[in-house]
């Protein structure tokens, strides 16, 4: 007996529900991938912004206090690059937990990538595959607002210490965050 639909026949109401829980997933896959494409487009303009104030501030005729603008660029790129990355876990998490479970329990066991890539990690591990591999461009713009710090304190009092506090924010909002996000193994 076959369970594809003929004519205008109704399909049965399993059938629809791991259709609706495909297209929720579906629908979430092409969020991520926004997300990611929004993230990769920030550093883009992140990279050319501290390189265009780099310049400006140090060529000929430049302007060096226009590398104060370098911390708060910087802690920009980094609030709006966690905030993504903490929206794709977040989304990872419902997938993994949620979405997937419910799907097997409609069709049987299947395959899933974010249940295989919560077995592979601890808390360690993912602290520091974050570091080594997901957030090298963020470490950069970290770098180099803290080299501006370190070559400008004694010329800059004010600017200079709300450099330091937003430089501060940028280093400790990613790391808030991802104390949000769940490591965990599912069976």
């Amino acid at each position: 007996m076959s369970t594809e639909p003929t004519g205008d026949a109704p399909r049965p109401a399993a059938d629809r529900a791991v259709d609706v829980v495909l297209a929720e997933f579906n629908a979430l896959r092409t969020e991520m991938v926004g997300y990611l494409s929004a993230q990769a487009a920030v550093v883009g303009l992140g990279l050319t912004a501290l390189g265009v104030i780099t310049s400006l501030a140090v060529g000929k005729d430049g302007d060096d206090g226009l590398l104060m603008a370098i911390p708060p660029l910087v802690a920009l790129i980094v609030l709006v690059h966690t905030a993504s990355t903490y929206r794709v876990a977040k989304i990872g998490d419902y997938i993994r937990e949620s979405l997937w479970p419910d799907l097997e329990d409609r069709v049987g066991a299947i395959p899933s990538w974010e249940r295989y890539l919560a077995g592979q990690r601890s808390r360690y591990r993912a602290v520091v595959k974050a570091i080594a591999v997901d957030f090298p461009a963020m470490g950069l713009f970290i770098a180099a607002s803290i080299i501006v710090l370190a070559t400008t304190q004694s010329k800059f009092d004010a600017l200079w210490w709300l450099g330091a506090i937003v430089t501060a924010i940028a280093i400790a909002f990613p790391v808030g965050v991802g104390s949000r996000i769940r490591v965990k193994s599912s069976a």
